[in-house]
């Protein structure tokens, strides 16, 4: 399952990344590399949802498409600069300080 919203996410990204947002159905599977099977698959679920438009052997990335690919390049954008506490410390080293670590916990 985790797999299959990784790949409606990464074709939904490459669409976006396309010009005019629009890709051959047979370029788009080459750049995204999957069987045929769940290509197309992925293709179907896509259209149900609304986020794609098949027309002919183009395929365009529809405008809820398009708002469901920004708010995921946010997201991602932000859950990256968020450091976790736990591996704050509240010492700074300066520079040209000298760190001795500890052996009892090595």
């Amino acid at each position: 399952m985790k797999k299959n919203i990784f790949l409606k996410n990464e074709l939904l990204r490459i669409l976006f990344s396309s010009s005019n947002y629009t890709l051959q159905a047979f370029t788009l599977n080459k750049r995204l590399s999957v069987a045929p099977n769940i290509f197309f698959d992925l293709i179907f679920q896509l259209e149900k949802e609304e986020l794609l438009v098949v027309d002919g052997v183009f395929i365009k990335l529809s405008n809820l498409g398009e708002k469901k690919v920004l708010l995921d390049l946010n997201a991602s954008k932000n859950s990256k600069n968020n450091i976790p506490k736990k591996f704050l410390s509240e010492s700074k080293l300066k520079v040209n300080d000298l760190y001795i670590p500890k052996r009892s916990l090595l």
